[in-house]
């Protein structure tokens, strides 16, 4: 192989690797930001209930499961 051939191939394999890393990278913080986008949402609709009711936010508590 040439010198030209290594290089290009190190550079694919390093690139692979960094797509990978990327990917469960990108998924790991997709997770964490729904979980953190939920939170905020339900702490809103807790605080604004007329306003999430007139936006179609149903706020379902284990109390109203018992009327």
């Amino acid at each position: 192989m040439s010198i030209i051939q290594i290089i290009a191939l190190i550079v694919l394999v390093g690139f692979v690797i960094f797509g990978l890393w990327f990917q469960f990278y990108i998924r790991r913080c997709h997770k964490s930001n729904a979980k953190e986008h939920a939170k905020r949402l339900r702490e809103w609709i807790k605080r604004n209930p007329k306003r999430a009711k007139e936006l179609g936010y149903i706020r379902k508590e284990k109390n109203d499961a018992t009327e």
